[in-house]
């Protein structure tokens, strides 16, 4: 990703034992760490937000629960749950398996408002081709 602002992110989902050494992997080769465990941050999924009836619902769920210390992040999978994540004021706005350019803009709306990760459709032979208009505007430079 040399050139641009977008990071590429590990996963928690490695391989048992070796979840230390896969890491170290990631760093050494110029990735991050996303989230080591379940308690690093709470990650409010699709089946959460219906479960909760909606983004606000479960933000507001989560943060009574878990106090503001903790990140919450939201999966979003289309462009009103990015409004509506915008709105509970989360910390980070996946976009899940998105097309290019409802990413692009998601990108834009969020305007730098909380981070962005994309997940799914992605690899990463194809994230140095992509780029969509705005994705460095985030505050974390992602």
């Amino acid at each position: 990703m040399e050139g641009h602002r977008a990071r590429i992110l590990d996963t928690r989902k490695t391989t048992p034992t070796l979840r230390l050494l896969e890491r170290y992997a990631v760093r050494t080769g110029g990735g991050l760490n996303h989230r080591f465990d379940l308690g690093s941050m709470a990650l409010i999924k699709d089946n959460h937000l219906r479960a909760a009836g909606g983004v606000a619902e479960a933000v507001r769920r989560v943060r009574a629960s878990c106090g503001p210390a903790v990140g919450v992040e939201v999966e979003a999978e289309t462009l009103r749950e990015v409004e509506e994540a915008l709105a509970a004021g989360v910390d980070v706005i996946m976009l899940d398996t998105m097309d290019p350019a409802a990413m692009a803009e998601a990108v834009r709306r969020v305007g730098g408002r909380a981070r962005v990760e994309a997940s799914g459709g992605s690899a990463w032979r194809t994230c140095r081709r992509w780029r969509p208009p705005g994705w460095t505007t985030s505050r974390w430079g992602t």
